[in-house]
């Protein structure tokens, strides 16, 4: 069973915090203007900007509206990849794939002439009869 400790839970909800501060000042707002865009109370704006409270999804994500961004962008980078993202990397991965096959067909074409170069030549059978 996967567990978070407390201080994992605090740094994450640390980082959120200034997550939300960063956008809200970005966007040039107030506390009481993003509280009153999100629908909460500028209590809760300020608990979640200081990391002091566990908020539910549900809040989280008003606030991520009232900021104008994705509700996943709140979260630590480390922990979200963004779709783009993932094409991205997907055909970075492709393409190292492909490099990788081609090294292996030229390491089996290698093998095969030395396995040619090394071993003495098959004789036929004698047939019997």
């Amino acid at each position: 069973m996967l567990t978070v400790s407390g201080e994992e839970l605090d740094a994450l909800l640390n980082e959120v915090g200034q997550k939300v501060t960063l956008r809200r000042r970005e966007c040039e707002m107030t506390q009481e203007q993003l509280a009153k865009r999100a629908g909460c109370s500028t209590n809760t704006v300020i608990a979640v900007e200081n990391g002091k409270r566990n908020v539910t999804v549900r809040s989280l994500a008003m606030i991520s509206a009232g900021l104008g961004v994705h509700f996943a962008e709140l979260f630590p980078i480390s922990r979200v990849v963004a779709p783009q993202e993932i094409s991205g990397i997907l055909a970075r991965c492709s393409d190292e794939l492909q490099a990788a096959r081609c090294a292996i067909d030229r390491l089996q074409g290698a093998i095969s002439d030395f396995r040619e170069q090394m071993l003495p030549p098959k004789t036929p059978e004698p047939r019997v009869g």
